[in-house]
């Protein structure tokens, strides 16, 4: 796993991690699996793609990219509206290839993101894990929310990240120590999704994804109506949904 080097213990909740990786096999069999790893890497090469274009100063881009990760998909507007179209092409371009380590790059990127609030919480760890996800790693809000200390993590983790972290780079690294766990205890029982090119990340990404989706559904027949709970999305759909695979030509 070349992710991220684990500096100190990384622990699991190793009897949490199997109930939820039955949970999620006994809701999701094994060829949707493959598909959404599949779509998983997809969209990798498509961030990548777009990426370039940026590089190559096709703004149009940013609006494609934006459309692949969840939580920005339906407030574009106000995001770009927020921190500038050019401003946010060139802080992205600064994230992935920008001068200074992983967590100064980050920081800086969470400033630039900072006015427009929660809805820029996602973006860097999307497209930095979308650019190279043997590199980097994902991080979103439903993997770990440090405001609410809830997400995939933190349910399998023996210790989640310090919420006192923030939204920081120092709390990107503390969440690739993490996700290089799961990743090692995936692979040690030969779970694997995906096919061959897939690298181990993707399974960490479907998987821990639908760690959430089952805790959600969980939640949700607790605390709300039967027929709200009918219009959840099926399993597969809603892990797509999570991992922004949905609209891979959107």
């Amino acid at each position: 796993m070349t992710l991220v080097v684990v500096e100190g213990p990384a622990v699991l909740d190793e009897v949490a991690s199997e109930d939820f990786l039955a949970a999620a096999l006994a809701k999701v069999d094994a060829p949707a699996l493959d598909e959404l790893a599949e779509g998983v890497w997809r969209k990798h090469e498509r961030v990548r793609t777009l990426l370039d274009d940026l590089r190559g100063g096709e703004l149009r881009a940013l609006a494609a990219l934006l459309g692949l990760v969840f939580s920005c998909r339906r407030h574009q507007a106000e995001l770009l509206g927020t921190v500038g179209e050019e401003a946010l092409a060139a802080g992205l371009l600064d994230l992935v290839d920008g001068d200074g380590s992983l967590p100064e790059r980050i920081d800086r990127t969470v400033d630039l993101l900072a006015p427009a609030g929660p809805i820029g919480f996602d973006l860097p760890g999307e497209v930095l894990h979308f650019a190279d996800p043997t590199r980097f790693w994902l991080w979103t809000r439903w993997m770990w929310d440090p405001e609410r200390e809830t997400g995939a993590l933190a349910l399998v983790a023996a210790e989640p990240p310090d919420p006192d972290l923030g939204r920081s780079g120092e709390a990107y690294l503390a969440v690739g120590s993490l996700v290089g766990a799961v990743a090692s205890w995936l692979g040690d029982r030969g779970v694997a999704l995906g096919s061959p090119a897939c690298p181990p990340s993707v399974t960490v990404d479907v998987l821990l994804a639908c760690v959430y989706a089952v805790y959600l559904g969980t939640v949700l027949r607790l605390r709300m109506t039967q027929e709200f709970n009918r219009l959840v999305p099926p399993m597969p759909d809603l892990v797509s949904r999570l991992l922004g695979v949905r609209y891979l030509e959107g």
